[in-house]
């Protein structure tokens, strides 16, 4: 994990919020890191996997789809859930910071 997602994780726990996110989110952060990316933890993933697939063009056949599922599959889900526990909280801040770097 490069340190950006070891920064976002470590604000997630710091706020005392679920990491994991099939889990419920207890608190809306929005400092450190998050000022600067709504999804500090994927953008890492996403990160590291382009770094693995410069070394081998299997891993980025597996890559491609995986970021597009996060995208959509998760992400997309996360942020429905997100609007509506935290209301227009989470509506400014979705304003205020882009989604990844």
């Amino acid at each position: 994990m490069s340190a950006l997602g070891v920064a976002g994780f470590r604000q997630l726990r710091n706020a005392g919020t679920n990491v994991r996110p099939d889990r419920p989110s207890t608190a809306l952060v929005i400092g450190g890191i998050y000022c600067y990316s709504r999804n500090p933890l994927y953008t890492s993933m996403g990160f590291a996997g382009i770094a693995l697939a410069v070394a081998s063009l299997r891993t980025i056949a597996f890559l491609v789809p995986a970021l597009v599922i996060v995208r959509y599959g998760v992400t997309t889900r996360e942020k429905a859930y997100l609007e509506r526990e935290f209301g227009d909280d989470y509506r400014h801040f979705r304003t205020a910071v882009r989604r990844s770097l």
